[in-house]
């Protein structure tokens, strides 16, 4: 299944949710034995598969499947696998509007992240809390969590996945703050 995780998260990550559901639905029969196959890419990518499912007009569905995931990994207390895991679900609640829920995800995500030193989901959900703060109105938070994954996301190096998504939530706190100007050039050259 390696293959159609790796091609269904990225199809997720470039917004062909359609396209990211095909590949990722195929992993559903699995999600049952995944301890057993020692997939552990399978968990994170059902996370994606909820993303997927949210944002093409299946809310409950990928909700549903997404907490399943995230209840059936938390027993592991295997920090890395819970930071991918949560972090991933966190986003598909943002996407969903439970704004409370994503935020009490990302806490979650952000600290099996720090316990495991995975760099790019302390980059991930520090992005996503800050998205989530901005929408809950915590301006000052919110412009926090995303100083926080922007210093996580330098620290990569890299061409960097969601870095538009970001982009776009640090227009909204600047339009929050009645920053016109600053919100257009955080979204210049997306």
């Amino acid at each position: 299944p390696l293959p159609v995780t790796l091609l269904g998260r990225v199809y997720s990550a470039q917004g062909h949710f359609g396209k990211a559901i095909g590949m990722l639905e195929k992993l559903l029969p699995l999600v049952p034995r995944w301890v057993e196959l020692r997939e552990l890419v399978l968990p994170t990518s059902i996370g994606f598969l909820a993303i997927s499912l949210v944002e093409n007009g299946q809310v409950m569905r990928g909700l549903a499947i997404g907490k399943q995931m995230v209840d059936a990994v938390m027993p592991s207390k295997i920090s890395a696998l819970i930071a991918g895991t949560v972090g991933p679900y966190s986003a598909a609640q943002l996407l969903a509007g439970d704004l409370e829920g994503a935020l009490q995800s990302c806490e979650i995500s952000y600290r099996a992240a720090e316990q495991s030193g995975n760099r790019l989901f302390l980059y991930l959900v520090s992005g996503i809390q800050g998205w989530v703060a901005c929408r809950l109105g915590r301006i000052p938070e919110a412009e926090e969590y995303m100083a926080k994954s922007q210093e996580a996301g330098a620290a990569l190096g890299a061409q960097l996945v969601y870095s538009d998504w970001f982009a776009a939530g640090r227009a909204m706190i600047a339009l929050a703050k009645g920053e016109p100007e600053t919100a257009r050039q955080q979204l210049t050259g997306l």
